[in-house]
């Protein structure tokens, strides 16, 4: 049997108008190899949302804004996107198109990094601590803990 592998789409909405760009200037030259759904790769990620899971191949797809990359996300791929999760507080909007609710994910406080809503165990969408590291170039006095810990961090060979 394979081994469970874990696709990561981040920034999703990049990665779909680069490959549309391509497709237009390079991948579509033979006009019998134009097809009007766009380029075969992305299709191949709604292949993968759906039929993926049984294969062990499970995909994290990546979008910063949802009230915007919403219109890129074909309604088919959200719909298979069987979890979901939002880190930090949503404008009404986003809240919206994310969870079908205008109230949903608005009230994650700020102050705490790595707090999100996520869908639960129940299907129910709540809020839920990930894990959260900071960026070791930017520790500074305290937040150091180890006094050494950002020099063996960022020492460089």
């Amino acid at each position: 049997s394979l081994e469970p592998l874990l696709l990561v789409l981040d920034e999703y909405r990049e990665l779909q108008e680069e490959i549309t760009q391509w497709w237009a200037r390079e991948g579509a030259r033979d006009a019998g190899r134009r097809r009007a759904s766009g380029p075969p790769a992305l299709d191949q990620v709604g292949a993968i949302a759906r039929l993926g899971g049984e294969a062990g191949v499970h995909l994290v797809i990546g979008i910063k804004r949802p009230d915007l990359d919403a219109k890129i996300l074909p309604v088919e791929l959200r719909n298979d996107c069987r979890c979901r999760c939002s880190h930090g507080a949503l404008s009404s909007r986003e809240a919206e198109l994310m969870w079908g609710s205008d109230a949903i994910g608005r009230s994650v406080p700020p102050m705490i990094q790595g707090r999100a809503t996520a869908m639960r165990a129940d299907s129910t969408p709540g809020e839920v601590q990930s894990l959260w590291f900071p960026d070791p170039l930017e520790l500074q006095g305290d937040d150091l803990g180890d006094a050494g810990l950002r020099e063996r961090i960022v020492e460089q060979p």
